[in-house]
């Protein structure tokens, strides 16, 4: 596998290069999922681990940490869950594989069993 050099940005190309405010970038720092490395002038955050901790949200955004709200779609995973609970797959096994959580497995399952 091909090591990339590290690259360092400051917290406003950090911001910038992931879509995200500053203020994010730096929960993503204190929660543990990015490096950070102190300068005299400010904060470094590398490059790299940027990318993957904005894949990260982006993966929790879509399946785990999705929460309804008025006007909102549902849930993405929801057709995938109805076919691999027809299947006869455990509500666990299934979140753990579409990475939901197990309430909205749970929910989807008593969804089902309401409609025979």
């Amino acid at each position: 596998m091909l090591s990339l050099p590290e690259r360092w940005l400051t917290l406003d190309e950090a911001a910038r290069l992931v879509g995200r405010t500053p203020r994010t970038i730096n929960s993503w720092a204190a929660a543990g999922h990015i490096r950070v490395r102190r300068t005299g002038s400010g904060r470094r955050f590398e490059f790299n681990e940027l990318l993957d901790a904005r894949d990260a949200a982006r993966a929790r955004r879509e399946f785990g940490n999705w929460k309804p709200g008025p006007g909102r779609p549902p849930h993405p995973a929801r057709p995938q869950i109805r076919t691999l609970l027809a299947e006869g797959q455990k509500p666990v096994d299934i979140a753990q594989q579409l990475n939901c959580s197990a309430y909205l497995v749970y929910r989807v399952r008593r969804e089902l069993k309401g409609t025979t």
